[in-house]
């Protein structure tokens, strides 16, 4: 079981490194984007769905990392707040509400009933 564990942590690093540079080509489609549009007149339909896409996809797949390394942009002043022992109780409170979220995101994925 630990190998299984260190090898999706290994693949969860590796995907999040990998990401990295689809927010630098962003940027770039970004600035690209600005200097067209205001320099040239001549604004593009694209960069706005491109630069939009490629930050979806890298938070889409970094987020494995993200959680991992606990990188997450988080607002912690109650979790600083408590004492040691209450903050296992948020943190298991936090992992609930989270597992809840993942669960409403994928039954979102799916088509609503059709009634007959």
């Amino acid at each position: 079981m630990q190998a299984a564990s260190l090898l999706i942590s290994r693949i969860s690093i590796a995907i999040g490194y990998a990401c990295a540079p689809l927010y630098l080509v962003s940027l770039l489609v970004a600035v690209r984007e600005v200097i067209m549009r205001y320099f040239f007149h001549a604004p593009s339909d694209w960069a706005f769905e491109v630069t939009l896409t490629l930050c979806a996809i890298a938070w889409a797949l970094s987020v494995g990392y993200v959680g991992q390394q606990n990188r997450h942009i988080a607002i912690t002043f109650l979790h600083d707040l408590v004492r040691p022992s209450r903050k296992r109780v948020l943190d298991v409170v936090t992992l609930l509400l989270t597992a809840l979220a993942f669960v409403a995101l994928a039954c979102a994925t799916f088509p609503p009933p059709t009634k007959p």
